[in-house]
């Protein structure tokens, strides 16, 4: 019986702000709008730039287009609308899965009843601080400042403390100053500094009432003194933009940077910032004083001296280091070594139990505690992300990951209706315009997942013969959670052997089954795995009767047996040989698609290959079994597809995967062919050889290497264009993971084996199995002789 848990969990509307650099009232209005809304703070602001800077990476930027680094802020945040702003509001853009809404239609009906067209607003927000931190007396008096900011850097200093428009600041002051206790100091250039303490609470810090976020990075500590130029635009916007991704950001303006109290303030700063990890006490962490992009080296130096920060007192243990870069938080490669992988924001989470999986599920949504009951608009007011999870299945599988996207996709799980549902980099996206409302969901199958995502990039895809052979396979032996069943050598074989429904007597049937457990490396017991296997319909018990007319022998089942039976070779009515029972010969028969011929058209090694991502990978999986699929003129068809996910380093990462499956046959140039295509149609996908066979043979050696080698080639993110992955016996025959399969296996695969960590990883993998397998040197040694190639050739031009 499946089981199942969802996770729900409350956050803010996440907006994103395309805005040109050189427009300020574009990069005002954004922060103004920020400053209204519940989490604005974690709302990027995304430089668009016509054309590229030349000085906009260090070192150099690869040739990358602006487009592409929009595209990269926009997959990095994974915000749920796209606002465009000034003279970018008028250029048409698409980001698929995000819809682009209007900045107007944002703050245009405030007026109304207080609430944001999107989001919770400032007004809820006070309404909710006032009832829970001013109307009772508090020990630790608040000292709530909404400072009058200066004109002059303006802009510096709204991105600090926030900056509401006129009209609803006038309202603010009109209906809360005086009940919350709003102090409404003078602040400039000079003294932003001193309002910067924990016990102030000004504007930017309302609009992260409740919220939790947590970075997910191990690279970096996320503790940074930002030295920046505050007058320049997109110095203010790289400001917002590294508060947004989750980091702790004091900024120092270059123009108050040798003062008393900046030099103070970074010293506190970076003291506060250096402690031992819980972890391991030998290593500290420690604050980044990190330079913008219009900040000079000399100047960085020359603010790092006036610190006077004493050398650390052991090596290696040094309080701060300079960062002489801004991190790439675009590129999807390099975010994650410069610790800028945007934050998950979090309010509440809540998690509904599943004692019984049914084909809809109604939960009711997770409510804010400030939002106003009859407030918005018939728009979206924040947002549950929901994570579904099954543990077992009882016939076709469920989709345990959910691809990004909209439309088909969505509608694949019941998501009825565009506006209310957006499936995120994370899962499904519950858009809730009311309180106390409900969400349906249909429990998710893989294949209508599959079929619906190849739908939304074009593909009009349908299961092939052998793919709902293996559908009906995997529903008899329980599922994915049941293919385990088949890793085992002997028992294939005894499939083989029984394929086309020959019959084996009872004895020798028995002598089989005593060998399967014999190698089961935990001792099975020969009578419990037999009633398994027949349990899962795999072989069923009966007699082999010779007819006394036509003379041929006939098996039947145990249903069938009667004292008088019908010969399936000549029809005639026989007699049993009830008066002779030693002439009843008992045997043993493989059932429905076990009884195929051809190893069940080579079904089984396609259950296996996703047994093996599926538990000894123990990664989460959307598959499909065998499909065909077509676009336009384009065919394509793979053996089994899916979706893949697993943790690295505390981050999901999640992997596309074609494979094709071989019992005990050979690859050919045919598969190679068919790879191809697929490989050019799904550039970046990971493309699996699979076979029962221990080894490949030398022809098939030499056939799959160009491939491979291609497939080496740099696609973007410091990975090969399509990763390809060799699985024989030695993998799918694993029972939890490599490192003992490989020690047993011994030889080369014995020194592989001490790369446990590797050994759980899709890509590190990839490269392991084409060294065991093919013969081939390593892809960090294979790049690096191309690199010489390539440098040769320059010094020849």
């Amino acid at each position: 019986m499946s089981t199942g848990t969802i996770n729900i969990s409350l956050r803010p509307i996440k907006l994103s702000f395309l805005i040109d650099p050189f427009d300020r009232k574009a990069l005002f209005q954004a922060i103004q709008i920020n400053s209204f809304l519940w989490g604005g703070l974690f709302n990027p602001i995304i430089p668009f730039y016509r054309r590229r800077p030349i000085n906009w990476e260090r070192p150099p930027a690869k040739k990358i287009k602006m487009l592409q680094i929009v595209e990269g802020y926009l997959n990095n945040f994974d915000p749920d609308y796209v606002v465009q702003l000034g003279q970018i509001s008028k250029i048409d853009l698409n980001f698929t899965s995000r819809k682009i809404v209007k900045a107007e239609d944002i703050l245009g009906r405030v007026d109304e009843d207080g609430t944001p067209a999107y989001g919770i607003g400032i007004f809820e927000l006070l309404n909710h601080f006032f009832k829970k931190e001013i109307k009772f007396v508090r020990k630790y008096p608040l000292n709530i400042a909404f400072p009058n900011l200066n004109r002059a850097y303006r802009l510096f200093l709204a991105s600090i403390f926030g900056q509401l428009p006129e009209p609803i600041d006038k309202k603010i002051r009109e209906n809360f100053d005086d009940p919350i206790g709003i102090s409404r100091p003078d602040c400039s250039i000079n003294t932003y500094l001193e309002f910067l303490s924990q016990n102030n609470v000004s504007l930017r810090r309302l609009t992260t009432l409740e919220l939790k976020p947590r970075r997910q990075s191990l690279y970096r500590e996320g503790q940074c003194i930002f030295l920046m130029d505050a007058s320049k635009n997109l110095d203010v916007i790289d400001y917002w933009n590294l508060r947004a991704v989750g980091w702790n950001v004091l900024p120092i303006g270059k123009q108050i940077s040798s003062s008393a109290n900046a030099i103070n303030q970074s010293k506190d700063f970076i003291d506060e910032s250096y402690f031992p990890s819980r972890g391991n006490p030998k290593i500290f962490h420690r604050a980044t004083i990190l330079k913008s992009r219009n900040v000079s080296e000399g100047e960085l130096k020359n603010f790092t001296e006036s610190l006077k920060i004493p050398k650390a007192e052991k090596p290696h243990h040094f309080k701060f280091v300079n960062q002489h870069w801004y991190p790439r938080m675009w590129d999807n490669w390099a975010r994650d070594k410069d610790g800028v992988d945007c934050c998950t924001v979090e309010s509440r989470s809540d998690q509904h139990d599943l004692q019984s999986i049914s084909e809809y599920t109604r939960i009711k949504t997770l409510d804010p505690q400030m939002i106003k009951s009859f407030g918005g608009h018939s728009t979206a007011r924040f947002v549950n992300e929901i994570d579904i999870r099954f543990y077992g299945d009882t016939g076709e599988p469920f989709a345990e990951i959910i691809p990004e996207g909209v439309g088909d996709i969505a509608r694949s799980i019941g998501a009825f209706g565009i506006r209310e549902w957006r499936v995120s980099k994370k899962g499904l996206v519950f858009f809730s315009r009311h309180t106390k409302w409900h969400i349906n969901l249909k429990t998710p199958k893989s294949e209508n997942v599959f079929l619906s995502w190849l739908k939304a990039n074009n593909w009009s895809g349908e299961l092939s013969p052998p793919g709902r052979i293996a559908k009906e396979m995997i529903k008899l032996i329980g599922g994915s959670w049941g293919s385990a069943i088949l890793a085992k050598p002997r028992l294939i074989a005894l499939l083989q052997k029984m394929s086309d429904g020959k019959p084996i007597k009872q004895k020798a049937f028995w002598g089989e089954i005593q060998r399967i457990a014999n190698e089961d490396k935990f001792g099975a017991d020969p009578s419990v795995l037999l009633k398994t296997f027949i349990d899962f319909n795999m072989f069923r018990l009966g007699l082999e009767v010779q007819c006394d007319i036509c003379q041929q022998h006939s098996w039947y089942s145990l249903k069938d047996i009667d004292y008088t039976i019908k010969c399936p070779k000549c029809l005639n009515q026989i007699k049993a040989p009830a008066h002779s029972p030693d002439d009843l010969k008992w045997s043993y028969r493989t059932f429905g698609p076990f009884s195929l011929p051809r190893q069940a058209y080579g079904v089984y090694s396609v259950l296996l290959t996703l047994h093996f991502f599926a538990r000894v990978l123990d990664g989460a999986t959307t598959p499909i079994m065998s499909f065909n699929a077509k676009r336009g003129n384009k065919n394509i068809e793979a053996d089994l597809g899916l979706f893949y996910q697993n943790t690295e380093f505390g981050k999901e990462k999640r992997e596309i995967i074609f494979a094709e499956c071989k019992t005990y046959n050979r690859f050919a140039k045919k598969d190679i062919d068919r790879l191809k295509i697929l490989a050019n149609a799904f550039p970046g996908s990971i493309i699996v050889f699979s076979t029962l066979n221990s080894s490949l043979t030398i022809n098939e050696k030499k056939l799959i290497r160009p491939f491979v080698k291609k497939g080496r080639k740099y696609l973007k993110d410091d990975r090969s264009f399509n990763p390809v992955l060799i699985l024989t016996a030695t993998e799918l025959f694993s029972d939890f993971g490599l490192e003992d399969s490989y020690k047993e296996k011994g030889g080369r695969h014995e020194k592989f084996a001490e790369r446990s960590f590797d050994l759980m990883r899709l890509l590190p993998l990839c490269d392991i199995t084409q060294q065991l397998y093919l013969d081939m040197i390593s892809w960090h040694e294979w790049l690096d002789i191309e690199r010489e190639k390539r440098l040769k050739k320059l010094k020849n031009v």
